[in-house]
């Protein structure tokens, strides 16, 4: 690899979505690791022909008409209660999924690859289980974009990601009837190198073979954490589990989610999932603690898909001022950048021990302390 690379745009601003990466005609872009463990696009000088082609795809730069217009809000969940407890929240994502496959479409989400995430192309509905559930750290989209591109010629493609990862797609396919997509309503994303040194500190001697993140099998307003490994079975409530706490006080978010450029009303999916949170203060008959999706409706599209899975839902409309107040991740960035005080402990400490300072709040109060800050 040449010596002389040089960054796309600024790294408070990249999100490591590859849409240059996958964009760049004699592949002079490289997505390069650095110390906080995410990637980041490089332009190798030495192959660069200087086209610009990867700062117009750069859905950073260039994302004046990604953004659609709110059209619905609804607070729902799956009829189907198996279906939903293995799901994060209400289970619309394995409606949406079965929907598009049985169309003879396929369904681009994240899965963890041997506790790695990563985006993966599916077209069985047997494999839907494999997508489900919340990762909260950052897939690897590798060339998963170039890979759609030769999808969306044959068929139905719904991609599920971050608002910043659909907004790369959208940019690198341009306007393509065959593709769906679904945003999500974001906290930040995680750095797996954080989670893989989690991991190595809890269970130094173990195989880890399931992780859930989000466990809903007791409540889903204060769930847990569900671990297995080739030994034991764990679960630990999300105010006991290290990784989230972490997580939770934003000890490794990525930068560019501290002034993410695709939080609001409008959004860049046809449909955004979340959590209704709050909904048992709304409306308590839509409120069992088996988990509520806040779903919103875009685009004819998101409304078309929305019309073939409500037979299976049970929902009521909503207004997204109730929604915002509840989970206000859908308009504003996370405020407080811890990165620098965890990292500094690091230095001394194990990542069990760096996290403990911030092992002193239950969720529900920080959950409180997230709204206030990230209204403000």
């Amino acid at each position: 690899m040449s010596k002389k690379m040089k960054r796309v745009i600024d790294k408070k601003l990249c999100t490591g979505c590859t849409t240059c990466y996958n964009s760049c005609p004699v592949d002079a872009i490289k997505m390069m690791e650095e110390d906080d463990g995410f990637k980041y696009a490089y332009i190798d000088e030495d192959k660069c022909i200087n086209c610009g082609l990867c700062k117009r795809v750069c859905p950073i730069l260039n994302n004046s008409d990604l953004f659609n217009n709110l059209n619905k809000v609804y607070a729902a969940y799956n009829q189907n209660v198996r279906s939903r407890l293995k799901s994060s929240s209400g289970g619309i994502f394995p409606l949406l999924a079965r929907n598009i496959i049985e169309d003879g479409g396929v369904v681009v989400a994240c899965m963890l690859d041997n506790m790695k995430p990563k985006h993966v192309i599916i077209d069985r509905i047997e494999d839907i289980d494999l997508l489900r559930g919340s990762k909260y750290i950052q897939s690897d989209l590798q060339t998963i974009f170039k890979n759609v591109k030769d999808f969306v010629k044959k068929g139905k493609v719904l991609f599920v990601g971050t608002p910043c990862q659909v907004a790369g797609i959208k940019n690198y396919l341009k306007n393509n009837n065959n593709l769906y997509t679904c945003d999500l309503v974001c906290h930040g994303i995680a750095s797996y190198k954080y989670f893989y040194k989690y991991l190595k500190d809890k269970y130094p001697n173990d195989k880890i073979v399931d992780y859930k993140f989000k466990d809903k099998r007791k409540s889903w307003k204060n769930y847990d954490v569900y671990i297995k490994t080739e030994k034991k079975e764990y679960i630990e409530n999300v105010n006991n589990n290290e990784f989230m706490i972490g997580y939770l006080n934003n000890c490794y978010i990525r930068e560019s989610c501290f002034n993410c450029r695709f939080k609001g009303k409008n959004r860049v999916g046809d449909i955004t999932l979340g959590d209704f949170w709050g909904i048992n203060k709304i409306d308590k008959s839509l409120d069992d603690d088996k988990g509520t999706s806040l779903i919103l409706i875009n685009t004819e599209k998101g409304k078309g898909i929305f019309n073939k899975i409500k037979s299976d839902l049970i929902f009521k409309e909503e207004s997204i001022d109730n929604a915002i107040k509840y989970n206000p991740a859908i308009i504003n960035s996370v405020k407080d950048n811890n990165s620098d005080s965890f990292n500094e402990s690091l230095k001394n400490l194990s990542f069990l021990d760096s996290v403990k300072k911030y092992k002193k709040k239950k969720l529900k109060t920080r959950i409180k302390e997230i709204i206030i800050k990230i209204k403000k």
